[in-house]
């Protein structure tokens, strides 16, 4: 390759590659002592593309020299994750001003690392014959290819470093170090959206004016946390989140007796902060112990200020409390109306009549003394209206003659008919769909407690002698109650979702203790019935397996109630305790009246699991046939939830575009599904005798002894369930049985399509019970170095300081090709 004429647009470190060469002698033609173009567009215009020639091969020769010289690239891979763990102990997680500062330390690294290509396009720029283009050129490849190359190691070992760091940060011990680093960077957020720009109607952050002066400025999608909101009306604090209109299409009967006694919950401020509950909720949930009772009331329960101040209160205005939990924060008081209206200023409370209920019911906000603002996060059951309504339906309720019944005609979303691999749908007995989602029946539960939320009715007449004709001690189901009035019997109603869940809980896990938390059906009931299976009453057994088949369409709740739950569901996390959740009835639209996709709650919050419901066929042999989205008179309900942000452990999943408002982002819902058509419904003792009865009702229940008996099998409590779930979706789906065939369309409301994989109508599937096990036990009997090691990819693959993906700390060529750059120099 010598004389005047060069045809080489890469020059070579390794073995002559006649294919390189030649593509590049047939690209670039030209004489070293030809003059340069003389314009500098043309000039740096031939430069780059004999970069961009080079660059493939010089890549190559890059990564073949950082595998040659592992020295250097051991060198690389410390800096960078020294690094990386420094940058994610200074940078906040997110906000404007950790963009910011991400940006310019990225800019830096940038900068730095780029100095081989600037000097390249230098050249470019002084370049007077063709042979300084043509070194400029191969020095531009070079300088690419180390680029690229160091870019690679350099963000591998940055990730790693965050993600490590991240790991050694969140022990308990850093704490108030994370919260010094998350108020600074707050506060500077806060004074970036002070900054109004010119032609602008919101401030840098995205925040109002009003959250701006407030110090509530926020990024990204926004919860309904358990937080003091308060308006200021002279002596009187008003609960903004409170708000409720008026019931719709009920009767007014008048005033509320003033002698008429009830409670109200009463939510007091706890200690800690929101920060510091989310912190040791992300311990819990990467595999850290769970809390105590007592470590939950010391680090998380009522504030002693608050305490002081609410006894003060109830004695002020002649109020008893009658119930306390110090490790949630929650007083039960117990007053006359008339007591309740002074104490709550709430004038609008007057008694409604609606469907044959009558009910207390009020309008506006509630309030409390301006010198209790501090103290009070929320005060629920002044109204206590039906909240929640039930997830079941009788196969005798359905159409004799509807479509479907025996399994046939199933469509696919493609629109291609699916052949039915069983004679069709029919009526279960618990232990068969049991037996078909992988239950082992020698798993029986004894020594365990598990337990479901009743807001209604009674077990059916006869259930204790049903229980004992079939072999099972009925001394192993009790009933707690929660509210002021005993349960009354609701054979017509109430009952029949009581008796599905008792059926399902009792004859999956027969000798285990099954508990009925029965709670009144107003707002207090889910949260209030939530905070006793989390915390019991001394001498009750802890319930580690909860379901609830009630719930209500998202826009139906207030504020303070979805928050209450929420936090409700934090404790229950802390405490390890599972919640599968009903994900509803009535398809997408949930039998709102807004007639919109809206997601039933609680499945929509965060620390609950979300179930929906499918039609479940067997084989011949009783063995799993297959399964589809339940559709046709009824519909699981699925979509994204409103209000609750989208939570970690769905990032990396495809959620579909909210169909209600696509500018909305949040929860997809469920998160996982079981049987739950009544075509195929569960074989249920009630008042009237033997019936099959499907929906969610059935979903929820049916899923949380599927994580009973994994954790009976493993040893290992599920706990808060979902990041479990989601992580086994992605790296080992085979423990669901996906379900890809329907659409949960009803009542004229489009739906959403299922799909392989997650979708938001029967989430990752049904839990395929023995292949759980298997997994999970597998993992849990590596070698502690072996599951470390499984993390790496996960710490790689996870920019733990959300700084751009430019922003690496990236060395300068350590592994150029230092003679070759020599030569063309």
């Amino acid at each position: 390759m010598s004389g005047d004429n060069v045809n080489d647009g890469i020059l070579p470190t390794k073995p002559f590659d006649p294919t390189r060469e030649a593509l590049s002698q047939q690209a670039f033609n030209f004489n070293r002592d030809d003059a340069a173009p003389s314009s500098a567009a043309d000039r740096y215009l031939d430069v780059a593309g004999r970069g961009i020639a080079a660059l493939p091969g010089a890549t190559l020769d890059s990564a073949v020299n950082a595998l040659t010289h592992p020295l250097q690239t051991a060198e690389t891979l410390g800096t960078s994750a020294a690094m990386g763990a420094a940058l994610k102990f200074v940078l906040p997680k997110g906000g404007a001003a950790g963009a910011i500062a991400s940006g310019v330390i990225g800019g830096y690294f940038l900068y730095k690392g780029s100095e081989d290509v600037r000097e390249a396009l230098s050249k470019a720029g002084d370049a007077k014959t063709m042979g300084d283009i043509d070194d400029a050129g191969k020095q531009l490849g070079h300088a690419g290819g180390d680029f690229i190359t160091n870019s690679a190691v350099a963000i591998g070992g940055y990730r790693l470093g965050a993600g490590v760091a991240d790991r050694v940060g969140m022990h308990e011990n850093f704490d108030r170090i994370a919260q010094f680093k998350a108020e600074m960077w707050q506060n500077i957020d806060n004074k970036l959206g002070s900054i109004k720009l010119p032609g602008m109607t919101s401030t840098i952050g995205g925040a109002t004016e009003a959250e701006v002066a407030q110090g509530k400025m926020q990024f990204g999608a926004r919860s309904v946390g358990l937080t003091s909101n308060y308006r200021m009306d002279g002596e009187r604090a008003h609960l903004v989140n409170s708000v409720r209109q008026a019931p719709k299409g009920a009767k007014l009967v008048g005033d509320v007796d003033a002698n008429e006694t009830f409670d109200v919950t009463l939510l007091a401020k706890t200690k800690g902060n929101p920060f510091l509950m989310d912190r040791a909720l992300q311990r819990v949930e990467r595999g850290g112990r769970t809390l105590t009772d007592a470590e939950i009331e010391t680090k998380f329960g009522t504030d002693d200020k608050a305490a002081i101040a609410v006894q003060r209160f109830a004695e002020e205005h002649g109020l008893q409390i009658v119930d306390e939990t110090k490790a949630s924060g929650r007083f039960i008081l117990r007053g006359n109306a008339e007591q309740m209206k002074t104490a709550f200023q709430a004038d609008s409370l007057q008694q409604f009549e609606q469907n044959g209920v009558t009910f207390r019911a009020r309008s506006g906000t509630v309030s409390v003394p301006r010198s209790m603002a501090e103290h009070v996060t929320g005060v629920l059951g002044l109204d206590n209206r039906p909240q929640f309504k039930t997830n079941y339906v009788k196969l005798s309720d359905l159409p004799p003659d509807l479509p479907g019944a025996t399994g046939e005609g199933l469509v696919s979303a493609d629109g291609t008919t699916v052949k039915p691999k069983s004679s069709g749908a029919r009526p279960l007995d618990v232990e068969e769909a049991m037996k078909a989602y992988g239950a082992d029946p020698k798993i029986t539960g004894e020594g365990m407690t598990t337990g479901f939320v009743s807001l209604g009715g009674t077990m059916p007449k006869g259930w204790n002698e049903f229980l004992e004709s079939k072999g099972i001690d009925s001394k192993l189901f009790e009933t707690r109650n929660v509210g002021k009035e005993a349960p009354t019997p609701d054979p017509k109603g109430a009952n029949g979702e009581n008796a599905l869940d008792g059926m399902i809980h009792k004859f999956s896990l027969p000798k285990a203790r099954t508990v009925m938390v029965s709670a009144p059906n107003d707002d207090t009931g889910m949260p209030n019935a939530v905070d006793r299976i989390t915390f019991p009453k001394k001498g009750e057994t802890q319930i580690t397996h909860a379901s609830i088949s009630w719930g209500s369409a998202e826009p139906d709740w207030t504020n303070q109630a979805l928050a209450a739950m929420e936090d409700a569901g934090k404790r229950a996390a802390l405490k390890g305790v599972t919640i599968t959740v009903a994900a509803g009835d009535n398809g997408a639209g949930d039998h709102w009246s807004g007639k919109k996709q809206v997601v039933d709650q609680p499945s929509g919050l965060k620390y609950y699991t979300g179930v929906g419901g499918t039609l479940l066929r067997l084989k011949a042999d009783g063995t799993y046939g297959d399964e589809k989205v339940w559709s046709g008179n009824g519909a699981t309900g699925g979509g994204i939830s409103m209000k609750t942000p989208v939570p970690d452990y769905q990032a990396g999943v495809k959620l579909p575009t909210n169909m209600n408002n696509p500018d909305k982002t949040g929860k997809g819902v469920p998160d996982i599904a079981a049987n739950g058509d009544p075509r195929s419904g569960w074989n249920t003792f009630t008042d009237e005798g033997m019936e099959a009865i499907g929906g969610t009702s059935a979903s929820a229940p049916a899923e949380v002894m599927a994580a009973a008996i994994i954790s009976s099998a493993t040893g290992k409590p599920t706990g808060f369930w979902n990041p479990q779930l989601y992580r086994l979706g992605k790296s080992n789906p085979e423990v669901f049985n996906d379900v890809t065939i329907g659409n949960n369309t009803d009542e004229g409301v489009p739906g959403y399509k299922a799909g392989p994989g997650w979708d938001a109508t029967t989430g990752w599937g049904s839990v395929r019970i023995d292949k759980m096990i298997d997994v999970l036990n597998k993992q849990n009997n590596q070698h502690f170095a072996i599951r470390e090691a499984r993390q790496v990819p996960h710490m790689i693959y996870n920019n733990y300081t959300h700084t751009p993906v430019w922003a690496i700390p990236y060395n300068n060529a350590p592994f150029a090709t230092s003679n070759d750059k020599s030569e063309n120099k």
